[in-house]
């Protein structure tokens, strides 16, 4: 019995830990890392000029303030930005293998999307290119990889998006 009780103990205060640990840590000092990866696998470069902040308990959360992510084919123009993202996802479904996001919710949102005479997007750059086409069979088609994400709610103020 007294097992168990220690074994609950426990428990309760790991739980605790990773509740309370992430709020101790400066999630900024990772700002530079995370445009490196992001750079790294999209080929897009970002920068975070605001407040970065993680949570993992009761569900796990990210929230980033004054994002910019520059447009590849004119780094002088911006391809999407942001005032504040916050985004939440149920933790009980990312235990089970699905992605299920509760809330997404935007600020000031600018997106800028241009298609080219050839039809190319301005966001498309040889390493989205390769990450969309990495599943293709060896006949060239398209293998089915799907990846679901269901999305619970979505809230944007004052967004502005052009086509």
């Amino acid at each position: 019995m007294k097992w168990l009780l220690s074994f609950g103990l426990l428990l309760v205060l790991a739980l605790g830990g990773l509740i309370i640990a992430p709020n101790f840590m400066d999630w900024n000092k990772y700002k530079g890392e995370a445009a490196a990866q992001v750079l790294k696998f999209t080929g897009l470069k970002l920068s975070i000029d605001g407040d970065v902040s993680l949570a993992l308990l009761p569900s796990p959360r990210i929230y980033l303030e004054n994002v910019k992510i520059a447009d590849p084919t004119d780094e002088k123009q911006v391809l999407a930005a942001f005032k504040m993202l916050d985004v939440r996802v149920a933790l009980g479904a990312l235990l089970e293998g699905r992605v299920d996001v509760s809330s997404v919710h935007l600020d000031q949102p600018q997106v800028r999307l241009i298609q080219n005479a050839s039809g190319k997007f301005n966001f498309m750059t040889p390493e989205i290119d390769s990450l969309m086409n990495s599943g293709a069979s060896e006949e060239g088609a398209p293998a089915n990889k799907a990846f679901a994400v269901s999305f619970n709610e979505i809230s944007i103020e004052k967004g502005s998006f052009l086509y």
